[in-house]
């Protein structure tokens, strides 16, 4: 007969495991201080987003030629004060090397693709800026690994609300005072002197991730932290700064990501009748806002900036002939931002592609490429009723919506930056809730029920001796009798 042990008696089990008496009785618990039990449900949050506004949010401006020579300022040596203080916390409080017999495939791609960006800072033409970028990125792989192996998909809902707090607060920033950041883009909604193309991608992230609250319940039924009001304010709120960015790669991200949320975990027939509805809806709105779109989209630049996109098309031409010079290694880490600017006056890649082929070589570009080809297939493969294929509602979008983006700027492929981020973000994840199913599939499995001594006597028992225990001067035990 097989026995199912209930998921309650389980993870009381484990509660009484964990607790520092060993049992589960409240007396010998030791109560936490208000600070620390609110730290360790909101860690996840509260290490990644310093990081964030730290290498992102910029509190002054600053010529390329000295973020180039890597001179350090207050800005700079906040970040990287920050990035230490992380990386002591992670060796102090959860420190412990991976057990990389253990490893997952996706885990193993991070640290291959984090390990290449390191290394290439060494023969970097940048090096200064270089070796901080280099030490950046393997803090943050080291982040993902620990949030991988230690994190609850509670702890990664939590970053989640987190992120969508910060950036209502970076828009009533933005919409408090306008910073002057360069003239051309003044007109372009942003906060603080951050550029609006990484504050459109921020946006972006946060459209997606409030539309996924309102779209699922279950979904905000795992905190039950806010309302389903407040969701929607939240997007709007975020869609209209956005809007306002007038960042096309982006919008034009977060456009196509929205329709895919919409049709994911959805019937076929459902399907179907979203995109009839959305090219009726498109083709109406094209006819009559066509003119008002069009003059969104040029944002008053001349059809010969159009044509080249911004001057990327001739970007990029450049950047095919710089990489047939070093097609395996590349120029190192940062090479971009700065070998196009005497030419063109571009700085990096303006596509994480060619970025990462300018900067890591060909070496790079397969890592990159394996890593994201390893989260497509996470994503993809998650079976219904699974949290994976529930998270999958807010993971997926964005990242489509990044791979969008990522065709006219190289933020992802670039060290310290909220893309680059959540590319380890989307790993650690996925790695939570792939532990998650893997506790609840062992909590379902059935118990095996104890093994019983057979009561049946040989026959020659009586003609044993006694083998443990006895004297070689003992009197033999004769017989067994019941």
């Amino acid at each position: 007969m097989t026995m199912t042990a209930p998921k309650s008696d389980l993870r009381s089990d484990v509660r009484s495991d964990l607790s520092p008496s060993g049992s589960g009785s409240s007396s010998h618990r030791r109560i936490a201080p208000a600070w620390r039990s609110q730290f360790n449900r909101w860690w996840v949050a509260y290490l990644i987003l310093p990081m964030m506004i730290a290498s992102d949010w910029k509190f002054r401006r600053r010529a390329a030629a000295s973020s180039l020579g890597g001179s350090a300022d207050l800005q700079v040596l906040l970040e990287v004060g920050i990035y230490g203080l992380v990386a002591l916390y992670l060796v102090l409080a959860r420190g412990r090397a991976p057990r990389w017999l253990r490893t997952t495939p996706i885990l193993a791609t991070m640290w291959a693709f984090a390990s290449i960006v390191s290394l290439s800072a060494v023969y970097a033409v940048y090096p200064n800026m270089a070796i901080v970028r280099g030490a950046q990125v393997m803090i943050v792989a080291a982040l993902a690994q620990t949030i991988a192996t230690r994190a609850t998909v509670a702890d990664m809902h939590r970053f989640a609300h987190g992120y969508l707090m910060m950036l209502c607060v970076a828009v009533a920033i933005g919409h408090a005072h306008t910073f002057n950041v360069y003239n051309h883009v003044n007109n372009r909604f942003h906060w603080l002197y951050i550029h609006p193309v990484p504050a459109a991608i921020y946006l972006m992230i946060g459209t997606l991730i409030s539309l996924a609250y309102v779209r699922s319940s279950e979904l905000r039924g795992i905190l039950l932290l806010w309302p389903l009001w407040v969701y929607n304010a939240i997007a709007a709120w975020i869609i209209l700064a956005l809007l306002m960015s007038k960042t096309r790669g982006s919008v034009g991200g977060a456009v196509i990501a929205i329709f895919i949320l919409l049709a994911l975990h959805t019937r076929p027939k459902t399907k179907f009748d979203i995109g009839t509805m959305a090219t009726a809806f498109i083709a109406f709105v094209g006819v009559a806002f066509g003119a008002a779109i069009l003059s969104y989209i040029q944002r008053g630049e001349d059809i010969n900036k159009l044509s080249t996109l911004n001057e990327r098309t001739n970007l990029w031409k450049l950047a095919f002939q710089e990489v047939l010079k070093r097609p395996i290694f590349g120029d190192g880490l940062g090479a971009s931002r700065g070998i196009f600017l005497d030419t063109i006056g571009l700085g990096g890649g303006h596509n994480a592609f060619v970025n990462v082929m300018v900067d890591e070589g060909l070496l790079g570009t397969v890592a990159f490429l394996l890593l994201l080809g390893w989260i497509g297939h996470a994503l993809w493969t998650f079976k219904p009723g699974t949290h994976g294929y529930r998270d999958a509602l807010i993971l997926t979008p964005i990242f489509c919506g990044m791979l969008i983006n990522s065709m006219t700027a190289e933020f992802m492929a670039v060290p310290a930056n909220n893309a680059s981020m959540w590319l380890f973000i989307f790993v650690a994840w996925i790695s939570v809730v792939h532990r998650a199913q893997r506790s609840d599939d062992l909590s379902m499995q059935p118990l095996k029920p104890p093994q019983q001594r057979s009561s049946r006597i040989p026959a020659n028992a009586a003609a044993r001796p006694l083998r443990t225990g006895t004297r070689p001067d003992a009197p033999a035990i004769a017989s067994i009798e019941h």
